[in-house]
């Protein structure tokens, strides 16, 4: 069967329109992820060292990190216990330290995570926290 020419013009505002509606979808759930941000934090540690590598993605490309605070998490407190502040200047912030500054429970394993302070081109700020990462950082 051979198409007619307003079939063939039909069959393309199909196919316009079928991309558009793709386009729609994928488009808002990529900036929808985009949006969100998020920091990870990794520690390892050999004997006396920590190596930590916290690697950010801020909600948007023109953001700036400002400061990343190294919290202690205490579920069972009303507070948690601030360990120190770094001002990472880029938005991958990788050092070594003691390991024994993430010791900060008495007893157990300590869980350790990041509270990252951005902020956008208007001057005005957000923060994003950091996956909680558990270890022994004792003797």
């Amino acid at each position: 069967m051979k198409m007619t020419r307003p079939d063939k013009r039909t069959a393309r505002a199909l196919m316009v329109t079928a991309l558009a509606v793709v386009g729609i979808v994928v488009v808002p759930a990529a900036s929808a992820q985009a949006a969100t941000g998020q920091c990870v934090l990794r520690i390892t540690v050999d004997i006396q060292d920590a190596h930590v590598s916290n690697t950010c993605n801020p909600r948007a490309a023109t953001d700036t990190i400002v400061r990343t605070s190294y919290v202690g998490d205490d579920p069972w407190w009303d507070y948690d216990d601030f360990l120190f502040d770094r001002r990472p200047t880029a938005f991958q912030d990788t050092f070594v330290t003691s390991k024994f500054v993430f010791n900060e429970d008495a007893i157990g394993d300590d869980e350790i995570y990041t509270v990252n302070v951005f902020r956008r081109t208007d001057g005005s700020s957000y923060v994003i926290n950091s996956n909680v990462v558990s270890g022994s950082y004792s003797f």
